[in-house]
């Protein structure tokens, strides 16, 4: 069935995914506004990211050249639309030879390419046969798959912007190599547990963090890592014209010139019985074909409860890349009377008095707001839930306890947070920094920008982090979608009634309740995957301390912080792994009740558990951190609690998954 001829103004007009930016329409005019061009551009630019459904739109897979086949189709359309060319969506099923799909993915063996393709949630059918040995042999795979069409000359052109070749090159032997290898060797496992020295993974992140810390010295990340690069091919050129011809992808490949380039666009016209470029097949048949938008069910939905249960919902597309804040603001015209007399909530004599609704901001802009409850109080909380195309339905909920007044950022990594971006706005961020006069404070727009940086920096971080680890343990991560706050904190104070009786500054500090990753070895090496996860934990965990200490240049506090200092003062860091032993165990430990309560519930649940002997004091902080550990290194959390100084700074907690 080939593609309809009908053309509607749908296909020429904005979506949620498809979002007209000024970025987009600049783009397009850079090009000309030539179909040709535009296809040609994104399908040697935008990199390929392997994760199912609609997540970041055409603005956000612009600013971060990379994107799967929805968001890289989504960016093509928008360009299309932008130059007036109609343009929408087609769904269906693509077939390719195995060893394409390994260059695509950088899979090392067949089922690498596969398990790649299969663990990010995106439906994939491995084509084979049994050989002499009875051995499966597979030679190509069928992938769910959506691409683009576009309307020239009354005719619908297929484009498929998402396939390309890479080429591969080695990258230079660095001192962080030695830091991978010093974490994966202070990792033990056996059936049953897991063993860590210390000593050695603090080492490690040292090793790593110095290397990380100098890549803007003489080496590029590229340098460092390697490239993976995409082969530029351009629809012009005559041997591919002749080759795509010879598959059936072209009606003709007449008109060339004498150089071999094309003289006409009409020798460019599909067949209507075609195959997408460079993939192995003899017909095509869509599924479906999608007018203006894409379907519902393949577009991550996110939703937002705030306290009260006021609720926000919107697709993922629509907010990614912006900037996500939860504040508390006056709830009456009264309460902005009072803060307006002293100046500052932390000058208002009787916090009891003032009354504070939570809002949620998006770029600065109110969205939501919920119901009203006093300053200080800390008995509120907030909801965030995901549903991902591929989990049945499923709202994936995390949450996050409030206390009114204190100003929240919801930062968000879909996909990996590029490292050139946190630099651009870092620069931005100390531009301003460097314009307010000495003795003028933040203002809110400002504090809320510097919390939005460090998120992405922390994110970014770990994201360089886990190329490192990756490159020496051959595992492609794909980061799922991910979450934390951070904040700017206030302390509160209760009387004997239960009032607040009095607030006081807190310090920043990061919470990451949400940290879904996917490491596939590319060559089937379920150590190699394994060992990745745990570097990647301490490596979360070590990042929460160091943003805070790259961005203000003060100590500040992590789980991987607290088990460094335990190590330096000699003290002893217990693995509780058997419930039967476990109240022994934690009789052993000098801990607050509420931190042996979660270690104990989730031991009994068969979880690791790590902690050092005692509480630890940094800087004006102390406290207790802890680490409890999937056996089966599927989800780890590193876990912190204690009493922040005024000036001392702190991350918060960590969960990561896969």
């Amino acid at each position: 069935m080939p593609p309809s001829s009908d053309a509607t103004d749908a296909d020429t007009e904005e979506t949620e995914e498809i979002i007209i930016s000024e970025e987009i329409i600049e783009k397009a005019a850079e090009l000309n506004n030539d179909w040709l061009e535009i296809f040609e551009w994104v399908r040697n630019n935008i990199n390929c990211e392997w994760y199912y459904g609609s997540e970041k739109g055409s603005q956000k897979t612009l600013e971060d050249m990379a994107g799967n086949n929805y968001d890289t189709s989504s960016l093509l359309i928008a360009l299309l639309r932008a130059s007036g060319i109609h343009s929408r969506y087609v769904q269906g099923e693509i077939e390719i030879d195995i060893g394409e799909l390994m260059n695509w993915t950088g899979a090392l063996t067949e089922m690498a390419a596969v398990n790649i393709v299969h663990q990010n949630r995106i439906p994939i059918t491995a084509v084979g046969y049994y050989d002499e040995e009875g051995e499966v042999v597979i030679t190509s795979a069928r992938i769910d798959h959506i691409w683009v069409e576009a309307r020239y000359k009354n005719n619908w052109i297929l484009m498929e912007p998402f396939y390309k070749t890479y080429t591969y090159s080695e990258g230079t032997e660095s001192s962080s190599d030695e830091g991978v290898e010093t974490l994966i060797s202070a990792i033990t496992t056996s059936e049953n547990t897991v063993l860590f020295d210390m000593e050695k993974l603090n080492t490690g992140l040292q090793e790593q963090t110095d290397s990380f810390l100098n890549v803007a010295g003489d080496l590029t990340m590229d340098e460092l890592l390697g490239k993976k690069e995409i082969k530029q091919t351009t629809a012009l050129d005559a041997a591919a014209i002749l080759s795509m011809a010879a598959r059936g992808w072209y009606s003709t490949v007449a008109d060339l010139d004498d150089n071999g380039k094309v003289n006409s666009l009409d020798a460019l016209m599909f067949l209507n019985s075609t195959t997408l470029p460079g993939l192995a097949m003899n017909s095509w048949e869509p599924e479906e074909e999608l007018v203006d938008r894409i379907p519902e069910e393949m577009r991550v939905k996110m939703k937002i409860a705030l306290p009260g249960s006021n609720e926000y919902s919107y697709f993922l597309s629509e907010v990614a890349g912006k900037r996500l804040s939860l504040v508390y603001i006056p709830a009456t015209d009264e309460d902005q009377s009072l803060l307006d007399e002293y100046g500052s909530i932390y000058d208002i004599p009787n916090p009891s008095t003032m009354q504070m609704k939570p809002v949620l901001q998006i770029d600065g802009e109110i969205v939501a707001e919920s119901s009203k409850t006093t300053l200080g109080k800390s008995n509120q909380e907030v909801s965030i839930e995901f549903q991902r195309p591929g989990t049945d339905g499923e709202w994936e909920v995390s949450a996050k306890n409030l206390t009114a007044g204190t100003r929240y950022n919801i930062v968000m990594a879909i996909q990996k947070v590029s490292l050139e971006k946190v630099k651009e706005l870092t620069e931005s961020f100390e531009a301003q920094m460097e314009a307010l006069p000495p003795d003028e404070p933040m203002s809110d727009e400002m504090i809320d920008e510097s919390l939005y940086l460090a998120g992405l920096l922390y994110f970014g971080m770990i994201d360089g982090f886990s190329d490192f680890a990756s490159r020496s343990l051959s595992v492609e991560c794909t980061r799922q979608i991910s979450m934390g706050f951070t904040f700017n904190e206030i302390k509160s104070f209760v009387d004997e009634t239960g009032k607040v009786a009095k607030i006081e500054k807190g310090g920043n500090g990061v919470d990451i309740v949400r940290n879904v990753v996917t490491p596939v070895s590319l060559e089937e090496n379920e150590e190699n995957e394994n060992s990745w996860f745990i570097a990647y934990g301490s490596i979360g965990s070590n990042a929460e301390h160091l943003v805070f200490e790259i961005l203000y240049n003060i100590e500040s506090v992590s789980t991987g912080k607290i088990f460094q200092t335990a190590l330096d003062q000699g003290m002893s860091i217990h693995i509780i792994d058997d419930a039967e032993t476990l109240e022994t165990n934690l009789s052993a430990i000098t801990a607050e009740d509420a931190v042996k309560d979660h270690i104990r519930s989730y031991v009994h649940a068969g979880y690791i558990a790590m902690i050092p002997q005692n509480g630890i004091t940094i800087g004006e902080w102390s406290g207790q951190g802890w680490i409890v550990l999937d056996k089966d290194m599927d989800s780890a959390a590193y876990m912190i609690q204690g009493n922040l100084g005024e000036i001392t700074n702190g991350g918060g907690n960590l969960n990561i998954s896969r």
